[in-house]
């Protein structure tokens, strides 16, 4: 996995989307209280290519953040979302459009 900024094609759109979803998630910047990261690559890369990343996390919560989610997809936390989760999950995030928006 190669290192360095984000690939030219995708860093415009990556920090609109990251810019957006830091408004969404902590609509007050002086108490945010959610942190994200977003992980891009291109199908069928090789397993060793190249992730563009972005967050508005500090580096160490977000390699803590991923190895607790690696350690889920690897079995690790049995715990599972429930189909009604998910489409709460779904209702919650189509009702609105300030990302949608923002992304026009």
């Amino acid at each position: 996995m190669s290192h360095g900024p984000i690939q030219e094609a995708y860093r415009e759109k990556m920090n609109q989307l990251a810019e957006a979803l830091d408004e969404f998630f902590n609509p007050d910047p002086n108490n945010k209280a959610t942190c994200f990261t977003l992980l891009i690559t291109r199908f069928g890369d090789e397993p060793n290519g190249r992730v563009n990343y972005i967050s508005n996390g500090r580096r160490r919560e977000i390699v803590e953040m991923l190895k607790e989610l690696i350690n889920r997809f690897e079995g690790g936390d049995q715990r599972k979302l429930s189909i009604d989760d998910i489409e709460m999950i779904m209702r919650s995030m189509s009702t609105s459009t300030s990302i949608k928006e923002k992304l026009k």
